[in-house]
């Protein structure tokens, strides 16, 4: 039995620039995820917005996968916020505290 994880990331030329991440986010594709990310705040240069309203599912690893990119973002200048995150989502966070320090609108 083969169980599938999809997950997408897209960047958009917005302002402020945002990132859309949708489907699931676990340990098959976390790293793909905080990659994506980084990638766009980086080329941003300012603070980006994730956009989670399209996640679906998320474990432990997509949740230290995103606080992991929030303070690579910060070393690097620019920051993240968060927004469109499921009560669900934020729940998982607040009992795991490990988003702490993520801004989250």
């Amino acid at each position: 039995m083969s169980v599938q994880h999809e997950m997408s990331a897209k960047a958009g030329q917005t302002d402020p620039p945002s990132i859309a991440i949708a489907g699931d986010v676990d340990a098959s594709n976390a790293d793909e995820v905080r990659v994506a990310i980084l990638d766009a705040a980086a080329i941003s240069g300012v603070k980006l917005e994730v956009d989670l309203g399209g996640v679906t599912f998320i474990d432990s690893s997509g949740l230290r996968a995103i606080a992991d990119a929030a303070k690579q973002s910060e070393a690097l200048g620019s920051g993240l916020v968060l927004r469109n995150v499921s009560h669900r989502v934020l729940r998982l966070a607040a009992i795991s505290d490990i988003w702490a320090h993520v801004e989250v609108i």
